[in-house]
């Protein structure tokens, strides 16, 4: 506003018009830039609940993936317990990505390297 005020002071000579508006006007510009500039920093640092959430997720989801991983292998004679320790989605993925590689020709046999835990140290000799 300050700046459409000063191209156009002609105007606002032709009309009873206190000068000294625009130079608030201009001193409001930066200071509402600076709060919305301090707002969108704000935003875009990630909170302290949400780094939180997300190592409580991270942490719940190893524990998860090693109690399966050695479910699968204790109770691997045992066909009523064993699918408990199973993932679905796992199950899913591995049938999409066989289909997938018949569909594009490849070897539609799973990779024994896709079945190993993401921690080499959880490995059952």
């Amino acid at each position: 506003m300050a700046v459409l005020g000063r191209v156009n002071l002609q105007l606002l000579e032709a009309i009873p018009f206190d000068k000294s508006l625009l130079d608030k006007a201009a001193q409001a510009s930066y200071d509402l830039s600076t709060v919305l500039a301090n707002a969108i920093r704000d935003r875009m640092r990630p909170s302290d609940a949400k780094e939180i959430r997300d190592r409580a997720y991270t942490r719940l989801k190893e524990a998860v993936d090693e109690i399966r991983f050695y479910g699968r292998y204790v109770f691997r004679g045992n066909k009523e317990r064993l699918p408990g320790y199973r993932s679905e989605h796992i199950r899913q993925m591995k049938t999409r990505r066989a289909r997938d590689r018949k569909k594009n020709g490849e070897n539609a046999k799973v990779r024994k390297s896709e079945n190993l835990p993401l921690d080499k140290s959880l490995a059952v000799p």
